[in-house]
């Protein structure tokens, strides 16, 4: 179902003149397919997180999580359901968290630690997405180690003001996604 909604917008921005078998037409219809399966996605956990009464813990671990994937990267799942579970199963994990009273060395060692994982493995490519550009790799490694300082300073003193579920979710949710960067990397075929 996505997967033709994703065509059909496909056709109407690039217009019927191109080919469906087109390397052009393959590669958008690709792209808004992802952008069509992240939104539904965040809408799930959005709806999930209201019912449980925890809509801005979700709010702040897509910021956590999503923030620093963008530039971090990380594994993917082979299947779009697969990828909704696993991100689910961090998004519990981080809910879970914020529930509980962290202890402020704890925030500290969550926050080395992070930056240590991104300074080392971000940014995780795949095979999909391989990173050879060694420009590319080195700014988004810098983004992704700004991201996590300026966010972690967010946090604590949002947690300074009170809202320490905020600050445990947002400080969880970077963790989670700097575990997900550990990969051993193998260089890809040119």
């Amino acid at each position: 179902m996505n997967q033709r909604i994703a065509d059909i917008v496909t056709t109407w921005s690039l217009g019927r003149e191109v080919s469906r078998e087109s390397d052009k037409f393959q590669i958008v219809s690709y792209g808004i397919l992802l952008m069509i399966e992240t939104i539904y996605k965040v809408i799930i956990l959005m709806i999930l997180g209201e019912i449980i009464g925890a809509f801005p813990e979700t709010i702040a671990f897509l910021i956590g999580f999503s923030g620093l994937r963008k530039n971090a990267g990380g594994i993917h799942m082979r299947t779009s359901a697969g990828c909704m579970l696993s991100v689910m199963f961090l998004w519990i994990i981080t809910i879970l968290c914020s529930r509980v009273h962290i202890l402020s060395w704890i925030y500290v060692i969550l926050f080395f630690v992070t930056v240590v994982l991104v300074a080392i493995y971000a940014p995780c490519d795949t095979i999909n997405n391989p990173i050879r550009d060694v420009k590319i790799r080195k700014k988004k490694k810098i983004y992704a180690l700004i991201y996590v300082i300026i966010l972690s300073t967010f946090a604590y003193y949002i947690g300074y003001l009170g809202f320490i579920p905020i600050q445990n979710t947002l400080v969880v949710a970077m963790a989670l996604e700097g575990v997900t960067i550990i990969h051993k990397r193998k260089e890809l075929q040119a």
